[in-house]
């Protein structure tokens, strides 16, 4: 299928944050791939936490090799002196949208194989601390951070620790209209929004699927890790159905840590859900005190 996307950049050595980054196919067979980042004057003495990022794009676009993802990556590795991992899923349609979900945790089972010297990828090997391990995610790659989370607490990844999730705006819907903002959203926008879930799985799974509304999951209290951090745009159209799902993880006690963050940015566009991931030295992406 072709894609109306913008040009991927290379991996490099970046010149303003001394970041460096490289990719990897993890399956030849599916080619399902990622770039890894590690920052600045890595060593392999002091063992990094590691973050592992996948993309947004509604299930249907999107890649990590996209300039934003690319330079959003830089400048968090940068900031936080973390390695990062950007994972390159199958898209759909052309794929059934249980293939992104089976990519993302093949991934992270990829990663996993390092712990304790295992697997050939020398920069996990050398400067990760797998005991220090971060999903995140925005918009359809925060509703796969979430997925992975879920899974996590079901299935182990060998003894690697999953100590905390990020999602930025994720992607999150359900059949019922909950909230004031959902109940005043412009019918040609909620098609909208319902249509990606739809598409994405060929219209066979409905909007009452778990994997897209949590609140219909009877299992969310088995969510991985200790600590969740939310982002959510002020003016972003799934902002009810998001807050509503935060509301009943910190009900959960499995939650040592949980923060949600509602930000009114500097630059308008990044109060809505499309306009999130912008770099951290962006002074279009700063947060109003």
């Amino acid at each position: 299928m072709e894609r109306l996307q913008p040009d991927n950049v290379p991996p490099s050595l970046d010149s303003k944050t001394g970041v460096q980054s490289k990719d990897v196919v993890i399956s030849a067979e599916t080619n399902v791939s990622a770039r890894l980042y590690i920052p600045k004057d890595s060593n392999s003495d002091h063992k990094l936490p590691l973050i592992i990022y996948f993309h947004g794009g509604g299930f249907i676009s999107g890649s990590p090799f996209q300039e934003v993802y690319h330079y959003y990556l830089n400048s968090i590795v940068a900031e936080a002196k973390v390695v990062a991992v950007s994972v390159d899923y199958r898209l759909a349609p052309e794929n059934p949208i249980s293939t992104l979900y089976d990519d993302s945790w093949f991934v992270l089972k990829w990663v996993a194989s390092h712990y304790k010297g295992g697997g050939n990828e020398t920069w996990l090997k050398d400067y990760v601390d797998f005991e220090r391990v971060f999903f995140g995610g925005e918009s359809a790659g925060g509703n796969i951070v979430h997925n992975m989370a879920m899974r996590c607490g079901s299935e182990k990844l060998d003894d690697v620790k999953l100590l905390g999730i990020f999602l930025i705006n994720p992607y999150f819907f359900g059949k019922e209209r909950i909230g004031q903002n959902e109940a005043k959203l412009p019918s040609d926008v909620i098609k909208s929004v319902e249509n990606l879930w739809l598409i994405a799985g060929r219209m066979s799974i409905g909007l009452d699927d778990p994997r897209v509304d949590p609140l219909s999951d009877p299992k969310l209290s088995s969510l991985g890790g200790s600590k969740v951090l939310v982002s959510i745009a002020e003016k972003d159209w799934l902002r009810d159905r998001d807050n509503q799902v935060n509301y009943q993880l910190i009900k959960q006690p499995i939650l040592c840590s949980f923060q949600v963050f509602e930000l009114k940015l500097n630059w308008v566009s990044c109060e809505w859900h499309f306009a999130a991931v912008v770099g951290l030295d962006n002074p279009k992406g700063r947060v109003e005190k």
